[in-house]
């Protein structure tokens, strides 16, 4: 490709857009920090004068030999082949004739923008490279188990006999899984297919780029102890963690359920910059899950005041406001969200729900069912929304679609517990009393909830009662009425002592 034409670039778009001309999932890919560098193993470049291949094959066999004596060859309990002794000592930053690609074009991106350890920082920062090579079968051969066992003597020949090879270890490590890495090798150097120049000036953008865009950062690359005691040597620089910085933290620990840590990370984010909307956001949701309500409306609120188009912190407030019973606040919410972004399934879920609940009070289940009707159409995996629009029809006497609805959810979730106990209870509404008692069954198999068993039990003991089954009635009552007294669920508890009271 011609250095003069699309070779230069200067923003992620660009670069994925040359990606594309490349033939998808044939080639491999090398990021270099200094457009003047080939592909070249580090193991000849350690040699400063008087190269030649002969050497390049005795650095390397002296560097495995050396590794042995040392007792560096074992690995979980198993002596290492020669290769597999190249690799350990790569991957803790030794020389060898093992040249690094990866399979990812955004890694080999990351790495040509980053920072050359072999220019001073008085030197004019360089372009950096992207180097791709076609993965061709004729041009690289694949090493197999067998050749795996063969001396590095036989991978390295020059002349007639030279070959290049491509090899993926067996034994992955955490690096080499991040990296999505591939040695090749063979020779000291050889020829890239394509390549493309990276613009020095635009480098930290797109670094910047590929951390929001494809979460790659050098934390990402480098996931085992050398990579996170590489990043805090002394040679790096302390850089005081920015808003974004923290964002990532708190997000990390959101993920991992360890919400107030999380919220304490927002809370600097937010203290270096109260301007951005999606830290109030994720601050949000973390209240959210940390039972705090009231102040996740309030982060909800400030994310709203910025950016007063987000559908998501719409969804949320109302989410929130939901869990307070404030259902009609709620629906409001989820009409503006729905109004932002249409195409939510969830955001229509949600306002059915509330309107189910608030309908309860104001005849709403039509509408409800409308929002579930359109929710089931946007997704028709959801096992809830099928649950909740059964439940609506059942109040509806709308039994047999009901019954349907129940029947579709627990298809898409077949432990769903409350999925079957209301099935049964419509199977009978419609005097279906043998399948009623069946759904109850399989209801208290899998609930653990005494009260909600203590329920299933009461509901299973109607349905016995109506088929003439006396005492087996009796013995659910006691059931679950020893359930409900261990729940501590007096109302439930009341009812079905009165029910037992008339079976006396």
């Amino acid at each position: 490709m011609p250095e003069n034409e699309t070779t230069h670039f200067t923003t992620l778009i660009q670069f994925v857009e040359w990606v594309k001309q490349l033939v998808p999932g044939e080639y491999l890919f090398r990021g270099v920090p200094d457009e003047t560098y080939g592909i070249q193993a580090s193991a000849f470049r350690r040699l400063k004068s008087n190269r030649n291949f002969k050497k390049f094959v005795e650095i390397n066999k002296s560097l495995i030999e050396d590794a042995r004596l040392q007792g560096l060859d074992e690995k979980n309990g198993r002596e290492l082949e020669d290769l597999e002794v190249l690799a350990e000592l790569q991957h803790h930053g030794a020389a060898t004739c093992l040249i690094d690609f990866s399979f990812s074009a955004q890694v080999a991106l990351w790495f040509a923008c980053g920072k050359d350890s072999k220019k001073t920082q008085h030197c004019n920062p360089p372009n950096g490279k992207v180097l791709a090579v076609r993965k061709d079968r004729a041009k690289f051969k694949k090493i197999t188990p067998e050749l795996l066992k063969k001396e590095i003597d036989y991978f390295l020949q020059d002349g007639e006999m030279a070959r290049l090879y491509q090899w993926q270890p067996r034994y992955l490590n955490n690096r080499i899984i991040a990296q999505q890495s591939i040695f090749l090798f063979g020779h000291f150097q050889f020829e890239a297919d394509e390549e493309c120049i990276i613009q020095e000036g635009s480098k930290q953008d797109i670094l910047t780029e590929l951390r929001e865009v494809a979460g790659i950062t050098e934390a990402m690359l480098f996931p085992d102890f050398d990579g996170f005691a590489r990043l805090r040597s002394e040679g790096i620089s302390y850089i005081q963690p920015d808003t974004s910085d923290y964002r990532e933290r708190g997000s990390e620990l959101y993920q991992r359920g360890e919400y107030e840590q999380a919220i304490a990370y927002y809370d600097e984010a937010i203290d270096i910059d109260s301007n951005v909307a999606q830290t109030y956001f994720l601050r949000g949701l973390a209240k959210g899950e940390n039972e705090q309500h009231e102040d996740a409306i309030a982060d909800f609120d400030k994310a709203i005041k910025i950016n007063p188009d987000s559908a998501e912190s719409y969804h949320w407030r109302g989410i929130a406001k939901f869990q307070l019973r404030q259902h009609e606040d709620a629906i409001t919410d989820f009409d503006k969200a729905i109004n932002i972004n249409p195409n939510n399934a969830e955001s229509y879920h949600w306002r059915g729900v509330s309107r189910y609940i608030f309908g309860q009070y104001q005849d709403g289940y039509e509408d409800a069912i409308a929002d579930f009707d359109t929710a089931i159409y946007l997704n028709p995996n959801s096992a809830k929304s099928y649950y909740w629009r059964g439940l609506a029809n059942n109040e509806r006497g709308q039994y047999e679609n009901a019954l349907d609805d129940f029947s579709d959810a627990i298809s898409l979730n077949p432990e769903h517990a409350e999925a079957y106990f209301n099935r049964g209870k419509a199977k009978g509404n419609l005097s279906q009393y043998e399948d009623a008692i069946a759904d109850f069954n399989t209801a208290i198999r899998l609930e653990r909830n005494n009260a909600a068993l203590a329920n299933y039990y009461n509901n299973r003991s109607s349905a016995k009662g109506l088929l003439g089954r006396v005492e087996e009635e009796k013995d659910d009552l006691r059931i679950a009425l020893e359930l409900a007294t261990q729940a501590e669920d007096e109302d439930l508890k009341r009812l079905i002592e009165i029910n037992l009271r008339n079976l006396s």
